[in-house]
C-alpha cells in the first residue's frame, strides 16, 4: 500500500463511522498513521496481542515485522568483569567506523564471538534478570562462560558478564524505529512521499488501528467537553 492509498483508506474508514469522524488534513492524517504504526509494532513485538505471544513465537509476528528487523555490530567496552554495549551506538562493520543509521527500538537477540585461550566460539547471549547477576558471578554452576555467555539489560545497554574470557565481536539483532510515513507531495509546501517499511500485509491493519485511535480520541474530547460544560452549570 502506498502512502496515497493509505490516506484514501483512512478516510474511507472514518466515513464508515459516520458523524463521529473528524475532518483531517493531510499532515494530521500522517500523524495518526504514524501513531498507529508505532502502536502496531509495540503490540506485535510484545505479549500484548490476541495470541499473548511475542515476536519470536509465531511465524506471523516474524513476517509482520521483518521489514524493520536489523542486525548491526555493537561496540564492546570493557568495564571490570563486564563488557558494555550501548544499543544506541551500533555500527555497520566490525571495525566500528560506519555508524548505523537505524534507531534501536526493541531487542530481538544478541550473538557474540568469545574466546578463552586458544578456544573461540560464537553463541547467543543468555539475557538474565538483574536479580540473577550475583549468582551468575559467584555460583560455579551458573557462571557466565565463554561458550554459554550471560548478560543483562540496563538503561539502553547490554552488560555481558565476562569473568575469564574475551569478547571479540557482538552482533545485535533488533527492531528499529520505522521511518515516519509522509504524504509529502500533498503538503502545503510539497516534499517527497515517504512510504511504509513494514510488510505489505500489515498496512491494512495499521490503517484500521489509525481509524480506531482517531475515533477514540474524538470521543474522549467530546466527553471532556461535555464534562467541562456540566461543571460550569450551577
Amino acid at each position: 500500500m502506498t502512502i496515497a492509498e493509505a490516506h484514501i483508506d483512512l478516510q474511507l474508514g472514518l466515513d464508515k463511522v459516520g458523524s463521529t469522524a473528524p475532518e483531517l488534513g493531510v499532515v494530521e492524517a500522517d500523524l495518526w498513521i504514524n501513531k498507529a504504526q508505532l502502536r502496531y509494532i509495540k503490540t506485535h513485538y510484545g505479549k500484548n496481542n490476541l495470541y499473548q505471544v511475542g515476536y519470536e513465537e509465531i511465524q506471523k509476528r516474524r513476517e509482520d515485522l521483518k521489514g524493520i528487523i536489523k542486525t548491526k555490530y555493537g561496540k564492546p567496552i570493557i568495564s571490570g568483569n563486564y563488557y558494555k554495549v550501548n544499543l544506541n551506538d551500533l555500527y555497520e562493520d566490525s571495525t566500528y567506523i560506519t555508524s548505523s543509521v537505524d534507531e534501536y527500538m526493541f531487542l530481538v537477540k544478541v550473538q557474540i564471538n568469545t574466546s578463552k585461550g586458544i578456544c573461540s566460539v560464537t553463541s547467543d547471549l543468555k539475557i538474565i534478570n538483574q536479580d540473577k547477576v550475583e549468582k551468575s558471578i559467584t555460583d560455579p554452576f551458573n557462571k557466565s562462560t565463554y561458550d554459554y555467555p550471560k548478560g543483562y539489560y540496563e538503561d539502553g545497554s547490554i552488560y555481558i558478564l565476562t569473568p575469564n574470557f574475551i569478547v571479540n565481536n557482538i552482533l545485535i539483532t533488533f527492531i528499529k524505529y520505522p521511518r515516519n510515513v509522509k504524504y509529502g507531495t500533498q503538503y502545503p509546501v510539497p516534499t517527497s512521499d515517504i512510504e511504509f517499511e513494514t510488510s505489505k500485509h500489515t498496512h491494512d491493519e495499521i490503517i484500521q488501528l489509525a481509524v480506531s485511535l482517531i475515533v477514540e480520541n474524538n470521543m474522549s474530547q467530546r466527553i471532556q467537553t461535555i464534562s467541562m460544560s456540566n461543571n460550569t452549570i450551577e
